[in-house]
Parts: C-alpha cells; sequence; structure tokens
C-alpha cells in the first residue's frame, strides 16, 4: 500500500511513520515536503489530499492524534442523535496537554474508558450516552433536556446508563455536570425503573401530572 492509498483512507493524510513502513525513505519525503507535494500539517503528519467534508477532517484527526475520539456536535451528527449543535469537526483526546489539528476543534479529557467508545462508520466515536453528556457543556439546557427527553422515549438513551456514565465521569469543575445531574435528580435516580415506566412518567410530565 502506497502513502496514496493510506491518505485515501485517512481523509487525506500519512504520518511519516507510515510512510516509511510503506517503503519511503527519509530522503524520499523530505523532497516530497520541500517541493510542496505533501503539506506538513503537523510534525511528523502530512496531507496529501484536500479534506473534502467534515469525515474527511475528522478520519485525518483520528489517524494523526493518539487516541483521538470523534465527540461532541461531530460525535451527535455522526450518531444521528438529531441534537442540535452548530460546531466545527471535533474530537476529544486523552491527555493532560492541549493539542492541535487544522480544521478541527481538539477537546482534551482525563474522565474516558473503552465505555466510552463506540466504533460508527469505520470510525472511533464517544458512545450514546457519553456523546450526550459532554454535549451539555455546549448546548442550551432547555434543548439539551428536551433532546435527552426524546433519545430515552426512543430508546436511544436510558436513564440507568446515563445515570451511572454520569457518576464516573461528571464532577466539580467540569463543564455541564450541573446540568446533567440537575435533569437526573428530576426525573429521579431509580434507575431500577423499567422502560415502560419510564415512558409512563415522560407522558405525564408532558401532560403537567407529576
Amino acid at each position: 500500500m502506497t502513502p496514496m492509498d493510506i491518505a485515501m483512507r485517512q481523509g487525506g493524510v500519512v504520518t511519516r511513520a507510515q510512510a516509511l513502513d510503506a517503503g519511503y525513505s527519509e530522503r524520499m519525503i523530505d523532497r516530497r515536503v520541500a517541493c510542496g507535494e505533501w503539506e506538513n500539517i503537523l510534525h511528523g503528519v502530512y496531507r496529501l489530499l484536500p479534506a473534502l467534508d467534515e469525515r474527511d477532517f475528522l478520519r485525518s484527526a483520528l489517524a494523526a492524534l493518539p487516541s483521538a475520539v470523534v465527540s461532541h456536535g461531530s460525535a451527535s451528527r455522526l450518531l444521528r442523535l438529531g441534537i442540535p449543535v452548530d460546531s466545527s469537526p471535533t474530537v476529544t483526546v486523552e491527555s493532560s496537554r492541549t493539542h492541535d489539528f487544522p480544521g478541527v476543534v481538539v477537546r482534551r479529557t482525563s474522565r474516558t474508558s473503552t465505555q466510552d467508545v463506540a466504533a460508527v462508520a469505520g470510525l472511533r466515536s464517544t458512545t450514546p450516552v457519553r456523546t450526550v453528556i459532554d454535549l451539555a457543556a455546549v448546548v442550551d439546557q432547555e434543548r439539551w433536556e428536551e433532546s435527552v427527553d426524546r433519545l430515552v422515549l426512543d430508546g436511544r438513551v436510558t436513564l440507568e446508563r446515563l445515570a451511572k456514565t454520569a457518576l464516573r465521569v461528571c464532577g466539580r469543575g467540569r463543564a455541564g455536570s450541573a446540568i446533567v445531574n440537575a435533569y437526573l435528580d428530576r426525573r429521579g435516580r431509580r434507575v431500577q425503573r423499567s422502560d415502560l415506566e419510564r415512558r409512563a412518567i415522560r407522558l405525564l410530565e408532558s401532560r403537567g401530572i407529576s
């Protein structure tokens, strides 16, 4: 597989290590960068093809950044959660230091695990419930709560999973934590409720009965 083949699968980028593994020498790589054939966008990361859409930018960032996952508004769109977020392509990395990537918002966290990551359309993404919690920090509270209610009714997110993930992820100083916890308090943290009970509760509340 050539560097171009690799770049076509990674949103237009290839890393130096990948090019070397593909049989290119250090000199061959440097010559292509020097003549402008390859654009050096990060240390050891080169753009061979332009990014045409959000997914190209996301593929590029996932290929270049360690432990990066699609998150926030990008994850909402990828997962089709229907939570309206007007945002640039966004990924999150588990890191204590800041990362940058051209054309992509790179957020960092120290609170993630394999439980929060799923493969979606060939991309590493935060799960629906983790995406919902992350979006509490960037979406209007009323709109966020309406969206979560709908996702619970549709069975895309459960209160049990939301409560368990919030217990692990939310905390003092984390943006959006107060909104998530307030929502759970209002809806009740009795996670043993069945889906049918939860649907009945939403229906009563929508009619002003609580």
